[in-house]
């Protein structure tokens, strides 16, 4: 598993390089970023091991303002179609 440190320095690099990339109107790499970002938060936050985070659709994303996000796998080691809630993150 991933260090916390590590994961803030990972983010904070992500995080610096996606503002990079808006200022610089790069929309393909900007898009690449927030999709690693988001890949690797919610791979921390509820524990995905990796062959999870690759079965991971956007249509089989939803997220409700102020609630969280609901994901769903249509299979995972063990069983097959499963919903997993990750809350809202208040910082």
């Amino acid at each position: 598993p991933i260090q916390l440190n590590t994961l803030e320095a990972v983010d904070g690099y992500l995080t610096e390089q996606i503002d990079i990339a808006k200022q610089a109107e790069d929309t393909k790499y900007l898009l690449t970023l927030l999709r690693n970002r988001a890949l690797l938060l919610i791979g921390f936050w509820r524990a995905f091991r990796s062959d999870e985070l690759c079965r991971l659709n956007v249509e089989n994303i939803e997220i409700i303002r102020g609630e969280g996000s609901t994901l769903y796998l249509p299979r995972n080691k063990t069983e097959h179609g499963v919903s997993y809630h990750a809350p809202e993150l208040r910082v």
